[in-house]
């Protein structure tokens, strides 16, 4: 089962995982993911990500990869993404992520968010803009008009 919902202001989408996933329920998500984004206007690089994991068992194989592929979707990659993990027993399955985005695992949701929404990029640039940029000049732009 997931959630998912924007604060759109703060450019933020959160994303609750519980449970025992399956690829559709991934697949699912992602689309879920894609609608909200354009419903509030965000790009790919235009938002920032808070993947809320401290229900979320240690999953079948498969649905851990379909999981893992969504950190490499063009059309709904954030600039910045945060898994908060708690005590989670799927803390070594997030490890083993390899999002495209800069990502980083927390212990508590206020670091998670501290992180997200107030650090920044090492070039000094909010990570949102410069994630924008990196996003531009390595993509394909998205038809998001359609």
């Amino acid at each position: 089962m997931f959630t998912v919902s924007v604060k759109a202001r703060k450019r933020l989408v959160e994303v609750k995982l519980s449970g025992l996933l399956s690829v559709a329920e991934i697949d699912e998500l992602r689309a879920s993911m894609y609608d909200a984004l354009r419903a509030h206007h965000m790009i790919p690089c235009g938002f920032v990500l808070l993947l809320d994991a401290t229900e979320n068992p240690i999953q079948p194989q498969e649905v851990h990869l379909a999981l893992n592929s969504l950190g490499t979707d063009a059309e709904i990659l954030p600039a910045r993404s945060a898994v908060w993990i708690g005590d989670s027993p799927s803390r070594m399955q997030a490890r083993r992520s390899l999002p495209a985005c800069p990502n980083r695992l927390f212990n508590t949701r206020e670091d998670a968010l501290d992180w997200l929404l107030g650090g920044e990029s090492s070039a000094g640039e909010p990570p949102i803009a410069s994630a924008r940029v990196a996003f531009a000049q390595s993509s394909q732009p998205m038809n998001w008009a359609a």
